[in-house]
């Protein structure tokens, strides 16, 4: 499997949420009786994002098994929708904050018409990665759980349905889960040499791979190893805290009769548990709420000899405030030996200067910037330190070698 760190790395988003809100967030209904529809998405980002109809207008959801349904503030007040109650909900780096909690009366996905659908109301632009997303809200695990969806992630298509023929489930590999209460997100079980991870969110708004807790019986099943530190990822309320982490390549991973081969793994003291779009992509996935149940199925252009790979310059970026800041070193890595620190601001990578660059601007090379350099590639980095500006020539590397 290819692991890359380009330049920051994933986001994940989780809540909790209070006992009075799980009648209305299971609430809302589809008025089509007997359906098939099929939608498509954009995976620009390694995040399935759909169109939305409300209204007669067109709008970006996230597709996000990882969350409930939440729209933006500013579709909240368009839309003039009244505050059902206020809760106090949690985000994947344990981050909480009281939000609106409402209903939609209407809403379509393709053809088909949802009724008076729970929604949070969050400010998706607190994070800056979600911010790059250009999103107005999230299709959550309690929207989706109302139907079957298959996600053809080669295809880029979603099929929504109220039926699942055993025809269509032939030749897949089963998962089981448990869903959350409330909100109905995945959680799996997962299985490393024995050890089990239990109630690992499966999550289609993490754009990563796996992650999971620190377990220091595993370090002789490692294939290879790459120690990190600084942050690790961003959660719906903006950046995680600092800490140190480990990459690792793990000859096999296993999710019920599903075997994940040379799978790329994290491990951290983050108390949250994820498994995302770096593994989904290989599959299409059929989820079935009613039996708890997912079907797994490679792509059919999956090659059998996958490459392990991570991939990077050695560090990686954000935007923090109004700077634009490292936060994540690799340890012994070329960027961490010739001196650069997390909290030194780049002011330019190449030609590209970060100074007074707008949003837009950044989202492109903050997602894609690097990802045309291969492994060999050189780059050019100014950062600026207590005043004083320091350069670095970075060359791209696989330290899975």
């Amino acid at each position: 499997m290819k692991k890359y760190i380009l330049i920051f790395c994933f986001f994940y988003s989780f809540f909790s949420c209070a006992p009075s809100q799980i009648e209305m967030l299971r609430g809302g209904a589809i008025e089509n009786a007997v359906y098939r529809d099929t939608v498509s998405f954009n995976f620009d980002y390694n995040l399935p994002i759909i169109t939305v109809e409300i209204d007669q207008v067109n709008y970006n959801f996230l597709l996000d098994t990882g969350a409930p349904s939440v729209i933006s503030p500013e579709l909240f007040v368009k839309l003039n929708l009244k505050k059902k109650l206020t809760s106090k909900i949690k985000d994947s780096n344990n981050i909480s904050n009281s939000e609106i909690f409402t209903q939609i009366p209407q809403m379509k996905i393709g053809n088909l018409q949802y009724t008076n659908i729970g929604v949070y109301v969050i400010d998706l632009r607190k994070s800056f990665a979600l911010k790059c997303l250009n999103i107005d809200g999230i299709i959550g695990a309690n929207q989706m759980a109302k139907s079957y969806w298959k996600l053809d992630y080669e295809n880029k298509l979603c099929v929504i349905s109220n039926d699942l023929p055993k025809s269509e489930i032939e030749n897949y590999e089963i998962v089981n889960f448990i869903p959350k209460n409330g909100q109905l997100t995945p959680l799996v079980d997962i299985f490393i040499d024995k050890i089990k991870f239990g109630n690992v969110i499966f999550d289609t708004g993490f754009n990563g791979a796996i992650s999971l807790p620190n377990n220091k019986s595993l370090d002789s099943v490692f294939e290879k190893k790459v120690e990190l530190y600084g942050v690790e990822s961003a959660g719906i309320y903006g950046l995680g805290t600092t800490k140190t982490f480990v990459e690792a390549l793990l000859p096999f991973v296993i999710l019920d009769s599903l075997v994940l081969s040379k799978q790329s793994v994290t491990f951290s003291d983050d108390p949250s548990m994820v498994i995302g779009n770096e593994v989904f992509k290989n599959y299409s996935i059929i989820f079935d709420w009613n039996l708890q149940k997912m079907y797994f199925k490679k792509n059919a252009n999956l090659s059998s000899k996958k490459t392990s790979e991570f991939i990077s310059f050695g560090f990686g970026f954000i935007k923090n405030g109004d700077k634009i800041e490292v936060v994540k070193l690799i340890k012994n890595s070329e960027a961490e030996k010739k001196g650069l620190l997390i909290g030194d601001e780049v002011l330019t990578i190449n030609d590209v200067i970060f100074k007074n660059i707008k949003d837009n601007q950044f989202c492109d090379f903050f997602y894609f910037g690097l990802k045309e350099f291969k492994v060999g590639d050189i780059i050019n980095v100014k950062v600026l330190r207590n005043n004083e500006e320091l350069k670095f020539t970075l060359t791209k590397e696989n330290y899975f070698n």
